[in-house]
């Protein structure tokens, strides 16, 4: 090769770029060739879940090939999108990413964040509103934070759980106001429907979660909404004044969108995205979303990469201010505690035969005398352990693999 004409072989290379080239666009014409996976690191039945399994119905439709809905749940949609961010990046395996994937790594739960994913399209986003009860003395925005200031940890509030969207939204809000998160008691509810339970009650003073949550009791008369934290007023529900409009340009809001693996061919992306986005310009969709509740907003791929940009740094500082950044760091060992275990005793098995095998050398300095056959039997056998280091080996290989196991366990499974 030393003698080989350089131009030659830059042409070679050339003639192999564009064959790799021509097979990845023959790939992409031809996708999908087999069922596509989409995961949701939610429960079955949930908004999530069932926003999900609208659009792997209309996909399927759309690409002829069957969209299965994975759910792979836990650590806090840690395990989801985890599982997503490691799969294959060729289009057969898609994740139905929320909200907190912008938190989870300031919050210490996963080290999972949005560059681990190519965004598709961005299908759905709810706002954050604070309600009252129709009695409550606070008219608006302002005299509400105007009370929270003069008494501070008097008030509580509610809506999920500690450390989730809607308390991040309201620990956001009132940093903005130059107002400590603390001078609130925040008190963890499942989600917005027993937190509107107590208020109702007279239990706690305020609640924060979506507008379409809480509309029924709005409308009512049951309830008054105060601000919706978004930059314009919510189309359907435009009675209710912005946070903006009352002094405080903050906005918060929890979202849902269709990611694929970060490595994932970009014509493969671009074609996903065009179909998501026409799904979701569809009246069918449209439909879906009035019946669940659920606010629109759809981007696609550069649209959503864009909002996700914002996502991260906006909420580290409010998670970091607020001091959430250990909240995920809990005393909960997670399934993981099992095959650690395992690890460590094998680990010390292995390490008490080997003294064991060592001190039977040490005390065998000969050959060893044996006074019946029986004893003989035993000594061989001795003898042969110490000689033969098989038990070792095996020992060696089953700490290796519970080793890789404890580090495949996000993705893998329990």
């Amino acid at each position: 090769m030393s003698g080989a004409n350089p131009w030659r072989i830059g042409v070679v290379i050339a003639l192999l770029m564009g064959g790799c080239a021509r097979n990845e666009r023959s790939s992409v014409e031809k996708y999908p060739e087999r069922s596509i996976d989409l995961i949701v690191p939610w429960t079955p039945g949930g908004g999530s879940d069932r926003l999900a399994r609208f659009v792997a119905d209309a996909l399927q439709r759309r690409l002829g090939q069957p969209v299965v809905v994975v759910n792979r749940t836990g650590g806090g949609g840690a395990v989801g999108h985890t599982a997503g961010a490691l799969a294959a990046p060729d289009g057969y395996t898609l994740t139905l990413g929320t909200f907190e994937l912008g938190t989870m790594r300031w919050m210490g739960i996963s080290p999972v964040k949005c560059g681990d994913f190519a965004p598709v399209a961005l299908l759905n986003a709810d706002a954050a509103a604070l309600f009252v009860r129709h009695d409550a003395p606070w008219k608006d925005l302002p005299s509400l934070l105007e009370a929270i200031r003069r008494e501070p940890g008097r008030l509580r509030m509610s809506g999920t759980a500690s450390g989730g969207v809607w308390d991040l939204a309201r620990s956001g809000l009132m940093l903005e106001a130059g107002i400590s998160p603390a001078h609130v008691t925040w008190v963890p509810a499942p989600g917005s429907a027993p937190a509107m339970v107590e208020l109702l009650g007279g239990h706690i003073d305020v609640v924060c979660c979506s507008v379409p949550e809480a509309w029924s009791q709005v409308d009512g008369g049951e309830i008054r909404a105060l601000a919706v934290l978004s930059p314009e007023r919510l189309a359907g529900f435009e009675s209710i004044p912005t946070a903006r409009e009352q002094g405080l340009a903050f906005d918060a809001m929890t979202w849902r969108g269709v990611l694929a693996p970060a490595a994932t061919p970009q014509e493969l992306v671009a074609r996903l995205g065009r179909e998501l986005v026409a799904i979701a310009d569809s009246e069918g969709y449209r439909e879906f979303l009035r019946k669940n509740g659920f606010g629109a907003k759809v981007e696609g791929p550069e649209g959503f990469a864009r909002f996700l940009e914002a996502q991260e740094p906006r909420w580290r500082e409010v998670i970091q201010s607020a001091g959430y950044q250990t909240l995920g760091r809990n005393s909960d060992p997670g399934s993981a505690l099992m095959p650690i275990c395992l690890v460590v005793l094998l680990a010390l098995g292995v390490l008490l035969e080997r003294l064991r095998l060592r001190r039977g050398r040490l005390s065998m300095p000969g050959k060893v005398k044996a006074s019946s056959a029986a004893e003989a039997v035993g000594v061989a056998g001795l003898e042969s352990s110490v000689q033969k280091p098989g038990s070792r080996r095996d020992g060696a290989l089953l700490i290796a693999a519970l080793v890789v196991y404890v580090a495949l366990l996000p993705w893998v499974g329990f």
